[in-house]
């Protein structure tokens, strides 16, 4: 019998924490292989958090590329494309172009838009 489990935000949590967990709970499923899930919980982080915030742009920044890791996962290159493109400079402004983080997005970027090269041959 397998079990599921569901995780949600139930209690208010501070501005900042909020991005966070989204961002760890979309990571983790991902994980476990729940894309809808993993879908949902960044849409929703991202919708919670209004153009003017730009002091959240990090936390913004990855739930951009957890949306686009899923995208990827599902075959929507062109979007995780665009997702990726959008939160690199994001992220890069909060911890600088050479973070290994930073590394990591532009490599899963690559392989986007190496992947829209193929399916346009």
């Amino acid at each position: 019998m397998q079990t599921e489990f569901v995780w949600t935000l139930k209690k208010p949590v501070g501005p900042l924490r909020a991005p966070r967990l989204r961002d760890l709970l979309a990571s983790l499923y991902i994980q476990l292989g729940d894309l809808d899930r993993a879908r949902q919980v960044a849409e929703a982080g991202l919708a919670e958090q209004r153009s003017e915030d730009a002091q959240f742009g990090y936390w913004r920044g990855r739930l951009l590329r957890r949306r686009a890791l899923v995208a990827l996962r599902e075959g929507g290159d062109a979007q995780a494309e665009a997702w990726l493109a959008e939160a690199r400079p994001l992220i890069a402004a909060a911890v600088g172009d050479a973070n290994p983080y930073v590394t990591q997005l532009v490599s899963e970027r690559c392989v986007a838009q190496v992947r829209l090269e193929i399916g346009r041959a």
